[in-house]
Order: C-alpha cells, then structure tokens, then sequence
C-alpha cells in the first residue's frame, strides 16, 4: 500500500516473531477497544518489522492508555 514504506514487501506473517508481533499488537488494539479502519492492515505490517523491544513498547503505551476492561 502507497505511504507506508515496506508494506509490498514480503509477508511479515511468515515469520514466528513476525506472527508473535503481530498477535500481541492486535491484542493490545481489541483490548484497548481501538477500531481498526482502511489501511491499517498495512500499517500493522509495518510495526511488526520493528524491533521486538520497540513493539512491546507500543503494546505497554496502548494497554497505559487505555486498560483493558475487566
């Protein structure tokens, strides 16, 4: 997708810490309750390729800002 560097690039899913990545953001996201729109997908793309470190960074700041509901 045009505007995020990386997102024609290969599948991050193939990988075990592209997935793990992945499933931890998207489960930081629906505990957070944040909706997901067009285009997102590709930008999710894009974070899984950071660092490890860096994406649980991310997660903490979404589960900070907003706890999931108990």
């Amino acid at each position: 997708m045009a505007g995020w560097p990386g997102a024609e690039s290969s599948d991050t899913l193939c990988s075990d810490l592209g997935a793990a990545s992945w499933a931890e953001l998207a489960t930081a996201l629906a505990d957070a309750r944040v909706p997901l729109e067009v285009g997102d997908v590709a930008a999710l793309r894009c974070l899984v390729k950071l660092e490890p470190e860096l994406v649980s960074t991310i997660v903490r700041w979404l589960r900070t800002a907003r706890p999931a509901a108990a």
